[in-house]
């Protein structure tokens, strides 16, 4: 198996693992728009629904990330990911019924930035004290039902294109610099929140 695409895959595999299993729920509002599903859904059906599609989601960036990076490197996987990566999560979103994103405090395009009721649940997460599990949130409005799945460094192989200078490399930096100007995401270390999926149903 090619080097490349296991480490990212093992990475990828490590980020999704947190809180699949743990769940709150709290009545603040979505602020999301989604196609229709079922609005007579549990909790857990909504986590289920929700984790299926993150897990998709995932699979689906990883397999065009990895292809990228065996015909050009990171810094090719950098642009083919500013070009294709909202491609992608729209034609996820069409085929589950549910709006796919991104989030993040630290993020790297501009269109993951969050709104301020999802700045507080990264805080949240954030604050508890390390090793504690982070549960998924789920959020209630009128017209949606949004779960939110923590996304975690993983492995060091994630800090090639969000670590810190002595991470990534200069070709990486120039390219980050040249799709992002604007760009939040790196500076992690192993095991922090990066941020996280949101899954949007509409009732």
């Amino acid at each position: 198996m090619n080097i490349k695409y296991y480490c990212l895959l093992v990475c990828t595999m490590i980020i999704l693992l947190p809180a699949c299993q743990s769940t709150t729920t709290d009545k603040q509002q979505a602020g999301t728009q989604a196609s229709p599903i079922d609005s007579t859904l549990s909790d857990l059906e909504y986590l289920t629904k929700a984790d299926t599609i993150a897990l998709a989601a995932q699979k689906r960036l990883i397999q065009a990330l990895s292809k990228a990076i065996d015909e050009g490197g990171i810094p090719y996987a950098i642009d083919f990911c500013h070009t294709n990566a909202l491609v992608i999560k729209d034609s996820l979103s069409g085929i589950y019924g549910a709006e796919v994103a991104r989030i993040s405090a630290h993020y790297r395009n501009p269109v993951d930035k969050p709104n301020a009721a999802e700045l507080e649940i990264l805080q949240a997460w954030q604050q508890l004290p390390e090793g504690e599990t982070l549960e998924m949130k789920i959020h209630y409005a009128t017209q949606t039902v949004t779960v939110y799945k923590p996304i975690l460094i993983g492995m060091p192989t994630c800090l090639k294109c969000h670590g810190g200078a002595e991470d990534m490399d200069v070709d990486t930096r120039v390219a980050i610099q040249q799709k992002y100007p604007e760009d939040l995401a790196t500076g992690y270390r192993l095991g922090e929140l990066r941020g996280a999926w949101k899954i949007s149903f509409k009732r």
